[in-house]
Protein backbone atom coordinates (compact mmCIF):
# COMPACT_ATOMS: atom_id res chain seq x y z
CA UNK A 1 0.00 0.00 0.00
CA UNK A 2 1.44 3.45 -1.21
CA UNK A 3 2.28 5.54 2.15
CA UNK A 4 -0.05 8.79 0.80
CA UNK A 5 -3.23 6.19 1.09
CA UNK A 6 -1.69 5.43 4.56
CA UNK A 7 -1.61 8.74 5.18
CA UNK A 8 -5.08 9.72 3.48
CA UNK A 9 -7.14 6.31 5.31
CA UNK A 10 -4.94 7.37 9.11
CA UNK A 11 -6.36 11.21 8.36
CA UNK A 12 -9.83 9.88 7.79
CA UNK A 13 -9.75 7.37 10.69
CA UNK A 14 -9.08 10.49 13.05
CA UNK A 15 -12.19 12.25 11.00
CA UNK A 16 -14.20 9.54 11.69
CA UNK A 17 -13.39 9.01 15.54
CA UNK A 18 -13.17 12.88 16.34
CA UNK A 19 -17.06 13.30 14.78
CA UNK A 20 -18.45 10.28 16.63
CA UNK A 21 -16.69 11.75 19.60
CA UNK A 22 -18.53 14.88 19.38
CA UNK A 23 -21.25 13.82 18.81
CA UNK A 24 -21.42 11.26 22.20
CA UNK A 25 -20.56 14.84 23.83
CA UNK A 26 -23.49 16.37 22.38
CA UNK A 27 -25.74 13.32 22.46
CA UNK A 28 -24.40 13.15 26.86
CA UNK A 29 -25.46 17.63 27.17
CA UNK A 30 -28.51 17.11 25.04
CA UNK A 31 -29.83 14.18 27.67
CA UNK A 32 -28.32 16.35 30.61
CA UNK A 33 -30.50 19.12 29.62
CA UNK A 34 -33.60 16.89 28.98
CA UNK A 35 -33.33 16.01 32.51
CA UNK A 36 -31.79 18.75 34.40
CA UNK A 37 -32.99 21.72 31.89
CA UNK A 38 -36.03 22.89 33.85
CA UNK A 39 -34.82 22.89 37.11
CA UNK A 40 -32.15 25.35 35.95
CA UNK A 41 -34.43 27.79 34.72
CA UNK A 42 -36.63 27.42 37.90
CA UNK A 43 -33.28 27.77 39.87
CA UNK A 44 -32.48 30.91 38.23
CA UNK A 45 -35.77 32.47 38.73
CA UNK A 46 -35.64 31.26 42.59
CA UNK A 47 -31.89 33.17 42.74
CA UNK A 48 -34.08 36.60 41.39
CA UNK A 49 -36.93 35.85 44.08
CA UNK A 50 -34.73 35.60 46.93
CA UNK A 51 -32.71 38.60 46.26
CA UNK A 52 -35.65 40.86 45.51
CA UNK A 53 -35.85 41.69 48.66
CA UNK A 54 -32.42 41.31 50.63
CA UNK A 55 -28.85 42.48 50.54
CA UNK A 56 -25.79 40.61 48.49
CA UNK A 57 -24.78 39.81 51.66
CA UNK A 58 -27.84 37.50 52.35
CA UNK A 59 -27.11 36.62 48.81
CA UNK A 60 -23.37 34.89 49.99
CA UNK A 61 -25.25 33.44 53.08
CA UNK A 62 -27.89 31.72 50.75
CA UNK A 63 -25.69 30.24 48.30
CA UNK A 64 -22.81 28.95 50.70
CA UNK A 65 -25.69 27.05 52.75
CA UNK A 66 -26.93 25.73 49.19
CA UNK A 67 -23.89 24.90 47.98
CA UNK A 68 -23.21 22.63 50.99
CA UNK A 69 -26.24 20.79 50.49
CA UNK A 70 -26.25 20.33 47.36
CA UNK A 71 -23.82 17.64 45.63
CA UNK A 72 -21.96 16.98 42.23
CA UNK A 73 -21.58 18.81 39.55
CA UNK A 74 -25.35 19.79 38.94
CA UNK A 75 -25.81 20.99 42.02
CA UNK A 76 -23.00 23.25 41.97
CA UNK A 77 -24.48 24.41 38.45
CA UNK A 78 -27.90 25.12 40.09
CA UNK A 79 -26.27 26.98 43.18
CA UNK A 80 -24.15 29.19 40.87
CA UNK A 81 -27.40 29.93 38.58
CA UNK A 82 -29.32 31.33 42.17
CA UNK A 83 -26.07 32.92 43.53
CA UNK A 84 -25.36 35.19 40.18
CA UNK A 85 -29.48 36.02 39.67
CA UNK A 86 -29.32 36.62 43.70
CA UNK A 87 -26.52 38.79 43.44
CA UNK A 88 -28.05 40.89 40.16
CA UNK A 89 -30.93 41.24 41.64
CA UNK A 90 -30.30 42.15 45.81
CA UNK A 91 -29.73 45.40 47.09
CA UNK A 92 -26.20 46.87 47.56
CA UNK A 93 -24.43 46.94 50.73
CA UNK A 94 -22.15 49.65 51.09
CA UNK A 95 -18.12 48.37 51.23
CA UNK A 96 -19.37 44.51 49.29
CA UNK A 97 -16.73 44.88 46.64
CA UNK A 98 -14.02 46.72 49.21
CA UNK A 99 -10.98 44.32 48.40
CA UNK A 100 -12.11 41.98 46.10
CA UNK A 101 -10.27 41.45 43.13
CA UNK A 102 -10.66 41.45 39.25
CA UNK A 103 -11.03 37.93 38.17
CA UNK A 104 -8.67 38.85 35.51
CA UNK A 105 -5.45 39.86 38.61
CA UNK A 106 -4.88 36.22 39.07
CA UNK A 107 -2.34 35.82 41.70
CA UNK A 108 -4.56 38.18 44.13
CA UNK A 109 -7.91 36.37 42.83
CA UNK A 110 -6.61 33.47 43.91
CA UNK A 111 -4.99 34.63 46.98
CA UNK A 112 -8.84 36.34 47.42
CA UNK A 113 -10.78 33.00 47.01
CA UNK A 114 -8.67 31.12 49.22
CA UNK A 115 -9.27 33.58 52.19
CA UNK A 116 -12.69 33.60 51.04
CA UNK A 117 -13.06 29.62 51.13
CA UNK A 118 -11.51 29.44 54.54
CA UNK A 119 -13.83 32.02 56.03
CA UNK A 120 -16.65 30.37 54.96
CA UNK A 121 -15.59 26.58 54.70
CA UNK A 122 -16.07 25.98 51.26
CA UNK A 123 -13.91 22.65 50.76
CA UNK A 124 -15.15 20.84 48.16
CA UNK A 125 -14.30 20.44 44.21
CA UNK A 126 -17.34 22.28 43.51
CA UNK A 127 -17.40 24.65 46.41
CA UNK A 128 -14.20 26.63 46.19
CA UNK A 129 -15.07 28.55 42.51
CA UNK A 130 -18.74 29.56 43.94
CA UNK A 131 -17.49 32.73 45.67
CA UNK A 132 -15.78 34.05 42.04
CA UNK A 133 -19.72 35.27 41.59
CA UNK A 134 -18.88 38.16 44.11
CA UNK A 135 -15.74 39.11 41.82
CA UNK A 136 -18.31 39.22 38.81
CA UNK A 137 -20.65 41.16 40.21
CA UNK A 138 -18.12 43.44 41.67
CA UNK A 139 -16.47 44.03 38.17
CA UNK A 140 -20.05 44.51 36.33
CA UNK A 141 -20.17 46.61 39.22
CA UNK A 142 -16.96 48.79 38.32
CA UNK A 143 -17.88 48.90 34.98
CA UNK A 144 -21.38 50.53 35.36
CA UNK A 145 -19.64 53.28 36.95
Amino acid sequence: MPTWLKVVLIVLAVIVLGLGALGAIGWGIYTWWQKEGSGLIATIDEGKAFGADKDRTACVNEAVARIKREGGFTGAVKVRLFFDECLKTAKPVPGFCDNVPAPSSILKSATWLDEMNQKYGLTGIYEKDLLAEIQKTCEADAGRR
